[in-house]
């Protein structure tokens, strides 16, 4: 657990944030998410941004602010705190990489089986080709002649 601060408001506040949560609280976490987003089978996608950060305060920090917001969530308010402190930054920061990616995905896979909407689909298909398409360039190391000789012989394939 990373202990940081944040200033809001003029108010230095500290806090401390976990870099991993088990896998029954990543649960809980997309469980939550979804649940807020999705009412009365309507998805409510504009909120989404605010309600992600909500939760990763409530999961992954002891900031009390999170603890005491309860059903009674006041997303303005949420929204004003998140722009105007710094805090998704910190955060992002503090969480292993790949962790919040994680819990994104799971939160769409839950929206889609809850409403049929796929909110992201085509965007993480292009996402996952592109870093696929990045991670094969980057292992490949031919020097010129070597490369020469690879086009020389497929060449000859023909």
């Amino acid at each position: 657990m990373a202990e940081t601060a944040y200033l809001y408001n003029g108010e230095e506040h500290t806090l401390n944030i976990k870099s991993d949560i088990s896998v029954m609280r990543k649960a809980s976490f997309v469980k939550t998410v979804c649940d807020l987003l999705v009412t009365d089978g309507i998805y409510l996608s504009i909120l989404r941004p605010t309600v992600f950060y909500f939760c990763v305060g409530r999961y992954f920090t002891d900031d009390e602010m999170f603890r005491l917001a309860g059903a009674d969530i006041d997303l303005d308010a949420l929204e004003d705190f998140f722009n105007n402190s710094g805090f998704i930054g910190i955060v992002k920061a503090s969480i292993e990489k790949g962790v919040l990616d994680e819990l994104d995905t799971a939160v769409d896979d839950a929206v889609a089986s809850k409403t049929g909407v796929y909110p992201n689909h085509a965007g993480r298909a292009v996402k996952s080709l592109i870093q696929t398409i990045a991670e094969k360039v980057n292992t490949f190391d031919f020097t010129a002649a070597e490369l020469n000789r690879l086009i020389s012989e497929v060449g000859k394939l023909k």
